[in-house]
C-alpha cells in the first residue's frame, strides 16, 4: 500500500507543471499565435477556446485608458470570453507580427507586437483602418496567465 501511495505522489508531482519547468519562451509564441487565431476574420469558437487555455479561470486585464481595474475575480475568462466573442469577425486583414519577447525568471512574460486590422462595425456601415504597437506583459500563475497587463502606443 506504502509503494502505492508513493507511485501516486510521484505521478501527479510530474503533472503539477509550473512556470519554472516550461520553456516561457515558446509558451509566448503559443500564446500569441492562439491570440492572433481569434482575431481572423473567420475565426470560431474553437480558436477563442484554444486561446483561453491559456488563461487561469480568475484572469485579470487592464488595457488603459478601457480598463484600469488589475484585480483577479471569479469568473475572470468567463468575462474575457463573453467580450472576445463580441469582437470576433469584425477585424478584416489582421496581421501582427512579434518584435521582441522577454521572459522575467518564472513570473513574467513581456510580449511586444506590432498590429493591424480593418474593423467593419455593420450596424453603423463603417469601416476604420488601424494600426498599433502593443505591449502585452503575462503575469505567470504555474503554467498559465493570471493577469493581462496590455499598453499600446
Amino acid at each position: 500500500m506504502k509503494k502505492w501511495a508513493v507511485v501516486m505522489l510521484t505521478i501527479l508531482m510530474s503533472i503539477n507543471v509550473s512556470a519554472k519547468d516550461m520553456d516561457l519562451n515558446q509558451f509566448a509564441k503559443d500564446y500569441f499565435k492562439a491570440f492572433v487565431a481569434t482575431q481572423q476574420v473567420d475565426a470560431k469558437a474553437a480558436d477563442l477556446e484554444q486561446y483561453l487555455d491559456y488563461l487561469t479561470d480568475d484572469v485579470g486585464t487592464i488595457h488603459i485608458p478601457f480598463n484600469s481595474d488589475d484585480s483577479r475575480h471569479k469568473g475572470g475568462k468567463d468575462k474575457f470570453k463573453e467580450s472576445m466573442s463580441a469582437m470576433m469577425g469584425k477585424n478584416t486583414e489582421f496581421k501582427a507580427t512579434i518584435e521582441e519577447i522577454r521572459v522575467f525568471n518564472t513570473t513574467a512574460i513581456l510580449i511586444r507586437f506590432k498590429q493591424s486590422a480593418v474593423y467593419v462595425n455593420k450596424e453603423q456601415n463603417t469601416v476604420s483602418p488601424w494600426a498599433m504597437m502593443i505591449t502585452e506583459i503575462l503575469e505567470m500563475d504555474g503554467d498559465k496567465v493570471g493577469l493581462i497587463r496590455r499598453y499600446h502606443d
